[in-house]
């Protein structure tokens, strides 16, 4: 009688032994899969957001004229952008005085608006006077442009949430770089475009 209760006390420890064991690896299992699951969800979220930017910029500076600058925006991404606020500033200055981004006044054109997926929308700038009121392109300032020594630099932010309630933000940077014939050209800045 002994013997088979030393052989059952042997056989329960062994069991709680395994048992252990075996509920240690189906923790590390259970936390493995949550980790694949994570990795899963984040790159499903990446795949389905809304990404609003800058996808073109036009307008080139005429005598006698408002400067117009047209920003063009659009959502490439899957899903709709909601909340959308947009800021933009202009920066008109002789070259190499141009100032930090944060220095500048920004002008909000949209508040908490919806970008649907795919959407294009225009913004209209005015170089050199507000929207309201813009001013024309006096001569000595065009020559200015003509001779590189006046300089442009327009500044847009976005801002916004996607489908998943996540923030996000778009700054871009684009510095006026003159006209090459019937060509005007806006360089991406060196520092000052990031998304998230």
């Amino acid at each position: 009688m002994a013997d088979q209760t030393e052989l059952l006390s042997r056989s329960a420890e062994q069991a709680r032994k395994d048992s252990k064991e075996s509920g240690a690896a189906t923790a590390r299992q259970l936390s493995l899969l949550q980790g694949q699951l994570t990795q899963q969800e984040d790159a499903i979220r990446l795949d389905q957001r809304a990404w609003v930017s800058v996808t073109g910029i036009s307008g080139y500076p005429e005598v006698g004229k408002p400067w117009q600058i047209r920003l063009t925006y659009r959502n490439t991404g899957k899903t709709v952008a909601k909340n959308l606020t947009l800021r933009f500033a202009l920066d008109n200055e002789p070259s190499g005085a141009i100032r930090a981004p944060d220095d500048l006044k920004y002008f909000r054109f949209s508040n908490r608006a919806i970008l649907s997926p795919g959407s294009v929308v225009n913004t209209d700038l005015f170089a050199g006077g507000p929207v309201e009121s813009p001013r024309p392109m006096p001569q000595n300032i065009f020559d200015g442009y003509a001779a590189g020594t006046m300089q442009l630099r327009v500044l847009g932010e976005f801002t916004y949430e996607d489908i998943f309630g996540q923030k996000h933000y778009t700054k871009s940077c684009y510095d006026y770089a003159g006209m090459a014939g019937t060509i005007m050209h806006y360089d991406p800045c060196k520092t000052a475009n990031s998304a998230n």
